[in-house]
């Protein structure tokens, strides 16, 4: 499937809510440029003798910053990284209640209670889980058929798997070669995948949906 492309009209509650929270990262990643670009001002701040170097000390701060690592900015890009993969599970769980509850709605006694037994509960949000709660509720295979360009189906699977490995060293205090990996880069990359996959299983969803019941849930 080529990355999906969705109107504010044709995305369920649970995106749109997802879309806000991201905004959470963009402040995370301002805060690593301010911090690094601020730096490298200091830096030369420290070093100027006369007012010639002023323009190289405006220059430091109005340039964005190469790609690098710093100490005073990695607790920032691991912060960034569980909080982004954070809101991912959030959103998978926000989505398979509001399409579960289309799905049961008079159909069953008490929606909430169903909808806690076979849901996402403390699991991570792996591919195959996602696929499996939403089978649960009779909207099946959601994550068979997304792909996009230079990201196959297995390919989307697999960094999902790493993306959640990688979130759950930093989680658990594990400080290794792993966690270490994360990078101002890799945050901005992460961030980009979950929203073209979010973008695509939503829109999965909202189609299998429509096959199942002839109409479209939002």
């Amino acid at each position: 499937m080529a990355q999906a492309v969705q109107s504010q009209a044709a995305q369920s509650n649970a995106r749109k809510q997802l879309a806000l929270r991201l905004k959470d990262i963009e402040q995370l990643i301002s805060a690593h440029e301010a911090i690094t670009q601020f730096k490298k001002a200091s830096a030369a701040a420290q070093q100027s003798r006369d007012l010639s170097s002023i323009t190289n000390i405006i220059n430091k701060l109005i340039t964005s910053p190469k790609q690098g690592r710093r100490g005073d900015v990695d607790a920032i890009n691991r912060a960034a990284y569980v909080l982004l993969l954070a809101h991912f599970q959030g959103f998978i769980e926000d989505l398979y209640r509001e399409t579960g509850t289309l799905v049961l709605t008079d159909k069953v006694q008490n929606i909430d209670t169903v909808l806690n037994t076979l849901g996402l509960g403390a699991r991570n949000p792996y591919a195959n889980t996602i696929e499996e709660i939403f089978n649960a509720i009779g909207i099946y295979d959601v994550m068979s058929n997304i792909s996009w360009q230079k990201r196959t189906n297995t390919g989307m699977r697999q960094a999902l798997t790493n993306a959640l490995s990688t979130r759950n060293q930093i989680a658990h205090g594990k400080i290794n070669d792993q966690s270490k990996s994360v990078n101002l880069k890799t945050v901005k990359n992460l961030l980009e995948f979950i929203r073209i996959l979010s973008d695509n299983l939503d829109s999965e969803v909202r189609i299998k949906f429509h096959e199942n019941y002839g109409k479209y849930p939002w």
